[in-house]
């Protein structure tokens, strides 16, 4: 019987090597390469991909920045709150509830959470979901919510 981690069963690898640097990875906090690098080279597999293939691979889960001249890794979030959607589009807490509330970004209720798919806002701020962000004249419910005077108060805040 042989066993492969979920990870590099996504990926396509008989093996752990993309596991292995994912867990080098914490929630909150960045790491340098080099620790990536050592997770790396501490697996002994016939035919692993190169570090530069695997990192290419993992690019969807991980985010590279460099700072200082080294290059720093943090996992990619694949679900945020609804205050974090709100401060990443500038737009007040109770929009993005009611967006939420909708359904409008991918929005879905974890428990009694109310969560949104990070990649479908990331998609909305890079204007590719109707070729120019916020444009709410392509958008009547979004436009509803964004217009209610009521809200307009806390946009402004």
């Amino acid at each position: 019987m042989m066993r492969i981690s979920a990870a590099d069963f996504e990926m396509g690898n008989v093996g752990w090597v993309h596991q292995a640097i994912l867990e080098v990875v914490p929630e909150e906090e960045a790491v340098d390469e080099s620790e990536l690098r050592s997770a790396y080279e501490s697996v002994d597999e016939e035919g692993k991909p190169s570090f530069e293939e695997v990192m290419e691979h993992l690019s969807g889960r991980l985010i590279e920045r460099n700072i200082g001249g080294r290059n720093f890794y943090i996992r990619r979030k694949a679900w945020l709150s609804s205050g974090e959607v709100a401060k990443r589009l500038g737009v007040s807490l109770r929009t993005v509830q009611a967006w939420g509330q909708r359904g409008v970004l991918g929005a879905q209720y974890m428990g009694d959470r109310l969560r949104f798919a990070a990649e479908n806002v990331e998609e909305w701020v890079r204007g590719k979901r109707s070729g120019i962000a916020f444009d709410q004249s392509d958008r009547p419910a979004v436009s509803q919510v964004w217009d209610n005077e009521e809200d307009a108060k806390y946009d402004r805040l």
